[in-house]
């Protein structure tokens, strides 16, 4: 089976340009392609501000690169099918399929062995070849595989989710956060069928800093591309990459070390992260590295190094002990 794209278009109302870029979206102001899908009010506002800073970050989409496309292998049975798909649910294929048949759940046999990688992309997205095998087997009486070329993998399963970001912070002469804003535009795709743009908020405010004089607008945007999906830690590299992005400015403006300035606001409760962040510097002769990079952006005009100290603190979430995990 090949799938192919199609576009309807009323001929009288002519063909309007696809919206396939979040920034162009949002730059025109149309509101009819957003909705809020989550927001976070401050607790606290300071009023220590000695610096404005204000920036935008762009965080583009992510392809998951899995070394086996979308596949699905499904075979007629005495009562019913047996499917056997490259997926990481495999209770949603068995769902798919019987709603595409109505044919009752118990006749459907889905067994999974290895999937070639998957990252997410093969959670809910697999059920397009699960089904489409499915539904051929199912009307010819014969065994049908569904195989997606690459190219159409790429077009049609969707990726991690491009993200616009725009935040404006007062910081005091430490750089300590006295008010923080944060605008963000999540791409959808078409519709809102995986949507992580909630997710992007929880891990922006779920690591080693303090939210509370935090504000934040979680909105997801409608473009004119398949709908994108889960890419490996949903919402993880999002969040946490605007945060640290928000650091690393204020850094600069108040012109401190961003390690000084990250520990300045970090959650003021027992942690780990400080005595780990000295052991890891001796232990990688952290300062006499940046102090190398230094001498060598001084006497170098054209090439230039960097090296940056990230603190994370990751939440892990247990999701009981169905499908064996």
């Amino acid at each position: 089976l090949r799938f192919f794209n199609s576009v309807i278009c009323d001929l009288d109302q002519g063909v309007k340009e696809a919206q396939t870029d979040v920034r162009k979206i949002v730059e025109s102001g149309d509101q009819s392609r957003f909705h809020l899908a989550a927001e976070k009010k401050a607790d606290a506002t300071n009023t220590n501000v000695k610096h404005t800073i204000e920036g935008s970050h762009w965080f583009p989409s992510q392809y998951h690169f899995t070394m086996e496309t979308q596949t699905c292998y499904s075979v007629p049975s005495e009562d019913g099918l047996d499917v056997y798909p490259a997926s990481q649910a495999p209770s949603n294929i068995q769902d798919a399929i019987a709603y595409a048949l109505d044919i009752p759940h118990n006749s459907i046999n889905v067994s999974v062995r290895r999937i070639g990688g998957g990252y997410g992309g093969k959670l809910l997205k697999s059920g397009i070849t699960a089904v489409s095998s499915a539904v051929a087997a199912h009307l010819l009486q014969r065994p049908v595989r569904v195989i997606m070329t690459l190219e159409e993998n790429m077009e049609i399963v969707g990726k991690r989710a491009g993200v616009l970001f725009k935040y404006k912070a007062g910081v005091d002469e430490n750089g300590v956060i006295q008010n923080l804003h944060v605008d963000y535009y999540q791409d959808d795709g078409v519709s809102q069928n995986d949507s992580a743009a909630p997710y992007t908020q929880y891990f922006m405010t779920s690591g080693i800093y303090d939210p509370a004089t935090w504000s934040i607008n979680c909105y997801g945007v409608k473009t004119d591309i398949p709908s994108h999906t889960w890419c490996r830690a949903p919402g993880s590299t999002e969040g946490i990459s605007i945060v640290e992005t928000i650091m690393e400015h204020i850094s600069r403006v108040v012109k401190r070390d961003p390690t000084e300035v990250k520990m300045a606001n970090r959650r003021q409760e027992d942690s780990p992260i400080p005595s780990m962040i000295e052991d890891f510097k001796k232990s990688s002769d952290f300062d006499k590295r940046v102090k190398a990079i230094e001498n060598f952006n001084k006497t170098n005009r054209w090439r230039k190094r960097g090296i940056s100290l990230v603190p994370m603190a990751y939440p892990f979430s247990y999701f009981g002990n169905y499908h064996s995990m």
